[in-house]
């Protein structure tokens, strides 16, 4: 024959419907896999992790911040200042700045698989020469899944212009 077979169509009506209702069943599938994946506590689970780095920077303990940090960190302070994992460490137990507390505001966690962003707002107190400044930060973070914990892996913080 010189023309291709013609599908009925109630056929091609049922043909659609089925790859349809494939495509929904999958958008479905990946709709509860999200929702799965947000009710795991993984936001909360870096939020904790979040509020232990600033108690562990607080208190200048180098086994938690050791623990709390990724060893690829990249700390960007708010005057501009570049830490690593090891500079930052060293930095707080040494002479210089004093982290007196370090409180977070109503954090905000997006996860994607092993990596997750935490934005917020930050009010710090912080003794510098003798002298002690309250601050205001705006903060982003990025957390790494590693070694069964959430570590922070990149930091900048920034000063409001208001």
């Amino acid at each position: 024959p010189l023309l291709p077979p013609v599908t009925p169509p109630v056929t091609r009506v049922l043909a659609t419907r089925a790859v349809r209702n494939a495509g929904l069943a999958t958008l479905l599938a990946l709709g509860f896999a999200s929702l799965a994946s947000a009710k795991s506590g993984a936001p909360a689970e870096v939020i904790a992790a979040d509020r232990a780095r600033c108690a562990a920077m607080v208190a200048a303990d180098r086994a938690q911040l050791e623990s709390t940090l990724h060893p690829t960190l990249t700390y960007v302070h708010s005057n501009g200042h570049v830490d690593t994992r090891a500079s930052l460490i060293d930095g707080l137990a040494g002479d210089g700045v004093d982290y007196l507390s370090i409180e977070p505001v109503a954090p905000q966690v997006r996860v994607r698989g092993e990596t997750a962003v935490l934005t917020t707002k930050v009010r710090l107190s912080v003794e510098a020469e003798g002298q002690v400044h309250d601050l205001e930060m705006f903060v982003t973070a990025v957390y790494f899944m590693s070694e069964g914990r959430w570590q922070l892996a990149a930091y900048q913080s920034v000063r409001p212009t208001d």
